[in-house]
């Protein structure tokens, strides 16, 4: 069943295309200073749909699947990026769509915002910002 599932969900990401913003945003960030990391429980084919919509260039790291850390909401994987990355922890976001990302940007003493774009999730986490538009990160990021 594990097998079927992981080859229905590769099928399904395959045909992913990014959020409206997306690129704006990325680009924001960097404008500004900061950078752009990708933590996923997917492997590597996060990655290359990054490549394909010409997004790539906006990461400066990643962790996926195949480094083997504990799944969110454990911080290990994103103390590692903080780490690794030489992040200001008080400049830092987790940007995520599952209360479990909100949850492992606070275990990581970081800032955590909700992207709901269908405005469906009940019980949030508490983010300390709530989006249902990648472009309404920008006067939060541009605040920072």
């Amino acid at each position: 069943m594990r097998t079927l599932n992981k080859r229905y969900q590769t099928e399904l990401v395959s045909s992913a295309e990014p959020f409206p913003g997306a690129k704006a945003v990325l680009a924001l960030a960097e404008q500004l200073g900061g950078h752009n990391y990708l933590l996923t429980h997917r492997d590597n084919q996060a990655k290359a749909l990054l490549a394909q919509f010409d997004l790539a260039q906006h990461f400066t790291d990643y962790v996926t699947s195949n480094q083997k850390f504990p799944r969110k909401p454990n911080p290990e994987s994103i103390n590692y990026l903080i780490t690794k990355n030489n992040v200001d922890r008080k400049k830092a976001i987790m940007i995520g769509d599952r209360k479990l990302d909100v949850a492992a940007g606070h275990n990581a003493n970081i800032a955590s915002c909700l992207f709901d774009p269908d405005g469906i999730i009940g019980d949030s986490g508490n983010p300390d910002i709530r989006i249902t538009a990648l472009s309404d990160l920008i006067p939060w990021l541009s605040k920072s």
